[in-house]
């Protein structure tokens, strides 16, 4: 442990940029040292590298705060804080049920005590909008960033690094409803305010620069989002190490590109390595991860492990629905790659069905003109057109 300096207990991975040795730290150790720092940053923040934790660390750290906490006031901006980290923790790792309910507490109490066009109500809102986004209430979200960022832009200028969160928010959302060409002009524009306003090696730079990438893989200019990939996981891995959470996301956006351009066994290859630093991390049921293994399986079959991804398809497949609901798009999703493996295992009228049915039901909760809807479409027209 780099805090207490023994071997002994649990020492685990701060899942923070810090490598190797520098990287262990007893839990204890951490929130002992969190309680000691005047600013509360270190709940969430490694206060040697500057980045903030993940994973089950970081959720921990999250509760721990949050029992600090538990007898003061509800106007006490620690209580405010902590309640509003521990939302971050449970959408992070997955725990969707529980960060809805204590944001939607959350920002009934911020609107109370300071207001509905308070800068403290613009954050809660912020936040119970990514809560929604990961549950795919995706129209609800993109209310609830708006209105964030319209407050945030008004009290603190359209090129604050909030104003700026709140509007990369809007932009990811327009990619979930379908409306990829608004999407890439928004983070085009963003990625340039990013750039003047925190640098072009700064983590929220590197986020929206990797987003756009796959934007631009959603609207088919695969060149482009390759080149971008490419530079981005290289600099995720400078940045932050191989081994972090959003170089691993970098990797796996990057991996969806290659299997696209038809670098197949690439793709499982760098998705071999990412998946399991990834459940290592949050978890087996965390979805980052699960939309990864989807990927990976996806890989896998059209190389010829059918029988292989089937049952690891059929696996998320049920993952996601008891954490999303049947009709999530990420679960749909996960449905149509199934349905194409079935198909390419020989299993043709099973996977049919299940590739008509996901279709109808993408077009219901999606849209016809939706990327995942469309994606269903051509693996039908591809697969299951009579030869």
């Amino acid at each position: 442990c780099t805090i207490c300096l023994d071997d002994e207990g649990d020492v685990v991975q701060r899942g923070c940029c810090c490598r190797g040795e520098n990287g262990a730290a007893h839990i204890d150790c951490l929130a002992t040292a969190a309680e000691h720092d005047d600013t509360c940053s270190s709940w969430a923040f490694c206060p040697t590298c500057n980045t903030r934790y993940s994973g089950s660390v970081a959720l921990v750290l999250a509760e721990k705060w949050v029992d600090k906490v538990k007898s003061r006031p509800e106007d006490d901006l620690e209580w405010w804080m902590a309640h509003n980290n521990l939302t971050v923790e449970f959408n992070k790792n997955g725990r969707l049920a529980e960060a809805e309910s204590n944001q939607l507490q959350l920002v009934e109490v911020t609107s109370r005590v300071y207001g509905d066009d308070s800068l403290r109500a613009a954050s809660a809102v912020q936040q119970l909008s990514s809560v929604y986004g990961m549950q795919g209430k995706y129209c609800q979200a993109l209310d609830l960033a708006e209105r964030a960022h319209a407050t945030r832009r008004v009290h603190l200028g359209p090129d604050h690094p909030s104003t700026l969160h709140s509007a990369s928010s809007i932009s990811t959302l327009c990619d979930e409803l379908g409306d990829c060409s608004k999407a890439k002009e928004l983070k085009t524009q963003l990625l340039s305010s990013m750039k003047r306003v925190h640098g072009v090696d700064h983590p929220n730079t590197l986020i929206v620069a990797n987003n756009l990438a796959y934007t631009l893989f959603l609207l088919g200019e695969l060149e482009e989002a390759s080149e971008l990939a490419c530079e981005m996981v290289e600099m995720h891995r400078r940045t932050f190490g191989a081994d972090h959470m959003d170089t691993l996301i970098a990797e796996s956006t990057l991996s969806e590109i290659l299997l696209a351009r038809g670098d197949v066994q690439e793709c499982r290859d760098l998705l071999h390595r990412a998946i399991p630093l990834m459940y290592r991390a949050y978890g087996d049921d965390n979805n980052y991860a699960l939309l990864s293994a989807t990927t990976c399986a996806d890989a896998e079959s059209q190389l010829g492990s059918h029988e292989h991804a089937i049952a690891e398809l059929q696996t998320i497949r049920q993952k996601q629905e008891d954490a999303l609901g049947a009709e999530h798009s990420d679960t749909l999703r996960t449905a149509s790659t199934l349905g194409a493996a079935l198909v390419r295992a020989g299993r043709r009228v099973e996977g049919d069905e299940l590739l008509e049915a996901t279709k109808q039901q993408q077009v219901r909760s999606l849209g016809v003109e939706h990327f995942e809807t469309k994606a269903t479409t051509r693996r039908l027209m591809e697969l299951c057109s009579p030869s």
